[in-house]
């Protein structure tokens, strides 16, 4: 699994039927609203070109970290 952190105003560039989010009421937000995180697999979408990709783990430690803005989370598979 492939994870990708988008500022909300984008929202509207994403393909959900690329990504495992049903649509944009579905995505994980930043406490402020401000970003949101789409997780895929296999190739990347074409709407992400350029934008960081993180791990599984790398996500855990962001949304545990509490400076990042993310609420906390149980671990995700």
């Amino acid at each position: 699994m492939k994870y990708a952190i988008l500022n909300t105003s984008d929202i509207n560039t994403v393909d959900f039927s690329k990504v495992k989010q049903a649509d944009a009421n579905s995505v994980r937000k930043t406490l402020d609203g401000s970003k949101f995180v789409v997780k895929f697999e296999g190739d990347t979408p074409n709407f992400l070109d350029g934008v960081t990709l993180y791990t599984n783990q790398e996500m855990i430690e962001i949304f545990w970290n509490i400076d990042n803005g993310w609420q906390l989370i149980e671990e995700e598979d």
